[in-house]
């Protein structure tokens, strides 16, 4: 009797805690990710077209974020970015095995 009391108590005066309370509390990346929206923003702003591999890298407590980025005019390009800072660290077109650049010149 005396646990129903209190549980009716802490019902009425606690109210329901939980998943149905709204929580406008903001997730803070830490330091060391905090650039991960402008690298992806700087990552289209240099090659326009869509992200078809996004891949976070990291060694030694450092952290980047690989783009492989296919553009409309059929090219595909790889960006690094420092999640840190948010640069561009490499920038590098990827060429497929049948690219007229790679082919050795018929004679």
């Amino acid at each position: 009797m005396k646990f129903s009391l209190y549980l009716i108590i802490l019902t009425v005066f606690c109210g329901n805690v939980g998943a149905d309370t709204p929580d406008s509390r903001r997730y803070v990346l830490p330091p060391s990710k905090v650039h991960i929206e402008s690298c992806e923003r700087g990552a289209l702003t240099l090659h326009p077209g869509m992200i078809e591999v996004q891949r976070e890298l990291h060694s030694d407590g450092n952290f980047w974020m690989l783009y492989q980025i296919s553009v409309h005019d059929g090219s595909e390009w790889i960006v690094l970015c420092d999640l840190a800072s948010g640069k561009i660290i490499r920038d590098e077109q990827e060429f497929s095995d049948d690219s007229p650049l790679e082919k050795e010149p018929v004679q």
